[in-house]
């Protein structure tokens, strides 16, 4: 860590230091109807946040009492005056932030805050869309009985290493794009083990916070099987990074292909990748329906093969 700075009781910045990256923490308190306060803390984040270099990434985090939607946002028991953070979230919203909690789990339902009158999602994290492609999970965790707040505790999770090699990148002028190689041929039985369970620890914690809280609207199943092929991808790109041996290159014409040691977990994991990527290019498309039963009866195979539940694709 860095720098911390506290600029007012309501307003705090945290820096921290990498090697051609920083990264910043602004931690937000926008007390109930003080207008003056909101203004004040608006015009630092502003001014703050318009002088940071293009290798400065940020978010920005804490109570904002307001409410995004009062149909998602709000409990139907009560009603509580949430319009002083309103000014600064659509500030956020017009210069292209993205909050984390509901890009993550779009239409869940779930409270920052509450009493034994009405709860309410007031606490939010806000960050930028360059940071979009890096935010892995974001979700909302009691603290009843761990803090004895009335607050919940808000969180994000994101893959910085691809924060510091994205940065690496554009540092290196004249050098051609790096893109990661997995060295499947070098990955271990231990490795492809670690890495079944890795991906199975994600998608069963997903499916368990999914089962408890999801908000049961129109055309659910759509939005599931969408949810579902974005949970695997990410699933199996945080996996890999994590337990597959890899490295970094910026010319691949000149090299030669090495076979990957047969595996059972490899073989199926290419099939899930190529049932993705055929998916992601058809998005909004219709699916041609030999092709859609083929594709079926894959999935009917690897959900029986490991146990699993993959949504089948939805019908046209």
């Amino acid at each position: 860590m860095g720098v911390c700075k506290r600029f007012s009781p309501y307003l705090l910045k945290a820096e921290f230091f990498f090697r051609r990256v920083v990264f910043q923490v602004w931690i937000v308190y926008l007390p109930p109807k003080n207008e003056e306060v909101t203004r004040r803390v608006h015009k630092i984040l502003i001014e703050e946040i318009t002088k940071n270099k293009k290798n400065t990434y940020y978010t920005i985090l804490g109570d904002f009492n307001t409410v995004l939607s009062e149909r998602l946002d709000m409990s139907s028991e009560g009603r509580r005056s949430t319009d002083t953070g309103t000014r600064v979230t659509k500030w956020l919203k017009n210069t292209d932030h993205i909050e984390t909690f509901q890009f993550c789990n779009p239409g869940l339902i779930k409270y920052s805050w509450s009493n034994s009158n009405v709860s309410t999602r007031i606490d939010h994290i806000w960050t930028t869309h360059d940071m979009k492609r890096f935010i892995l999970d974001s979700n909302i965790e009691g603290m009843e009985t761990v803090t004895d707040s009335d607050h919940g505790i808000v969180w994000i999770q994101l893959d910085s290493s691809g924060i510091l090699e994205k940065n690496k990148q554009r540092s290196r002028k004249g050098q051609k794009e790096t893109r990661r190689l997995y060295l499947y041929h070098k990955a271990t039985e231990e490795n492809w083990n670690d890495y079944s369970q890795e991906v199975e620890k994600i998608i069963r914690n997903a499916a368990k916070r999914k089962k408890k809280n999801r908000y049961k609207a129109e055309k659910e199943s759509e939005i599931d099987i969408d949810e579902e092929w974005e949970l695997i991808a990410k699933a199996i790109q945080a996996a890999a990074s994590k337990h597959i041996p890899s490295t970094k290159t910026q010319d691949t014409n000149n090299q030669v292909r090495k076979e990957a040691t047969r595996s059972l977990i490899y073989s199926r994991a290419k099939v899930l990748g190529r049932i993705y990527r055929k998916g992601s290019k058809a998005t909004g498309q219709n699916i041609d329906d030999l092709e859609k039963a083929i594709l079926d009866v894959r999935i009917e195979h690897l959900n029986a093969e490991n146990e699993v539940n993959i949504l089948f694709l939805p019908e046209v």
